[in-house]
């Protein structure tokens, strides 16, 4: 394996359309809807991995990862920050996930109030986990986003970018104070069937308190993205079980090579990033 990245924290200055569409990806509403659903949980979720890692920090003895505890806790926050603005956006056109945010934080509160620390870790190492399969599929799949609004593609890549940087930092936390593997992969079982349960009914629940009922077009993209050759969910399905080995990392999975000279390939979104910068 090729030395891993260092996480850095970057600002984006976003400006998010306020005409964009309500089914923002190409019309398609069980798209919109599940993408949007997603987004919607990430603020929340962002701050309950830094509050999970956190706990952890100062019983980290290694130097290194301390460095990167901080860089992720900062990369976190701006993904956080960003999601924030683009869903309150979201809302505004007509898919309410404010809800879905207000939903999120009352069910990390109980966990936060129900879980010891160890099990709110193994939460965040198997969401991380998560995150960063589908970051993998994004940044080998960039023309997903072709024509869709610019600032959400370059949302969407930044964040896969810095998923992938930080990718092993909370299970290295987990890693040295915990390492139990039977509660790390309970906590996946538990966190895959929530997650997947969750973005359907938030999706359902959308779709039906406006009565739009999807064309069948919609549901052939929709299938073609999750499961089609090379799709979200078929072609990831090894990349998620290789958590239930024992002996797994997430660096066993090398993809430096998709985050190595980003600027280059996304030059729009360094430009971005050095324009807030200079500001």
């Amino acid at each position: 394996m090729t030395a891993k990245p260092t996480p850095k924290p970057r600002r984006m200055a976003f400006e998010f359309d306020p005409k964009m569409d309500k089914y923002w990806y190409h019309g398609n509403s069980l798209m919109t809807t599940m993408l949007s659903v997603m987004s919607g949980m990430f603020p929340e979720g962002e701050r309950f991995f830094i509050h999970a890692v956190r706990h952890y920090q100062d019983q980290v003895k290694d130097p290194e990862l301390q460095k990167e505890i901080r860089a992720f806790i900062g990369q976190e926050a701006h993904h956080g920050n960003a999601h924030e603005v683009v869903n309150q956006l979201i809302t505004e056109r007509g898919v309410p996930v404010d809800q879905v945010e207000a939903e999120v934080i009352d069910k990390l509160k109980m966990a936060k109030g129900r879980l010891p620390a160890r099990g709110q870790l193994a939460i965040t190492i198997a969401l991380e986990h998560f995150t960063a399969m589908l970051a993998n599929w994004l940044l080998n799949h960039p023309e997903i986003m072709d024509d869709l609004p610019a600032d959400m593609k370059e949302l969407f890549i930044w964040h896969a970018i810095e998923e992938i940087e930080h990718k092993a930092v909370a299970f290295d936390v987990y890693q040295q104070c915990e390492g139990n593997y039977f509660v790390r992969v309970f906590f996946m079982m538990t966190a895959t069937f929530k997650f997947l349960r969750d973005i359907v009914w938030f999706q359902s629940k959308f779709l039906w308190r406006d009565r739009h009922f999807p064309k069948l077009w919609e549901w052939r993209q929709t299938g073609r993205f999750l499961f089609g050759k090379g799709g979200a969910l078929s072609s990831t399905l090894g990349h998620y079980l290789s958590y239930y080995k024992p002996g797994f990392h997430p660096w066993q999975h090398d993809n430096t090579h998709l985050i190595k000279d980003w600027e280059q390939r996304f030059p729009r979104i360094a430009e971005r990033l050095d324009q807030h910068l200079a500001a």
